[in-house]
Order: structure tokens, then sequence, then C-alpha cells
């Protein structure tokens, strides 16, 4: 199957990138430990440092540990679209 959108790629920009495959909270607990400070949420008025996010998706994660829910288990959520619904995501993935 052709790429199409590689014609409109500038000649040096490559086709594909390779880039270290590391599961999300992985990444979210390296960023928070590297620069805890900078910024990882901004939604309107309100901004949330990556290691205030990493410190609440571990909040949400150890509640979802201690409700008993284990590794592969399915959790659904029901949220508005705001920041402690991200946090909430990505304590489940954790």
């Amino acid at each position: 199957m052709e790429k199409r959108w590689l014609r409109s790629y500038v000649p040096k920009v490559p086709p594909s990138i390779d880039y270290e495959r590391t599961p999300l909270p992985h990444a979210l607990r390296r960023i928070s430990q590297n620069d805890p400070k900078h910024p990882a949420l901004i939604f309107l008025e309100a901004k949330m440092s990556y290691g205030e996010l990493d410190a609440l998706a571990n909040r949400a994660a150890h509640a979802l540990l201690r409700l008993g829910v284990k590794s592969g288990d399915k959790v659904a959520k029901l949220m508005l679209n705001i920041v402690p619904a991200d946090c909430c995501w990505r304590g489940a993935r954790i």
C-alpha cells in the first residue's frame, strides 16, 4: 500500500523515525523525575506539571489497587474531559 502523504514531505524529513518504545507510565515517571516542574497539561487557566501529574496518577493507581483492580482488569471512567480525568486515565495505565 502506497503511503501517499510521504510525497508531501520536505526532502530532509525521513518517512519514519526510530524511537524508544516505552510504556506511558514509565515515560511519565522518567519525565517527572528529570523535569518535574515542566508543564504537562494546560487546560484553559489550569496548568499541571509533570511532577503533579505523576503524583496524581500514582494516587489514582493506588486507589484502584485498594479497590481490588488488578493488572489486565478493564476499568471504565465517566468524567468530563478535564485535567483530573487525564490523571485517572494515566493512573489506570500504571
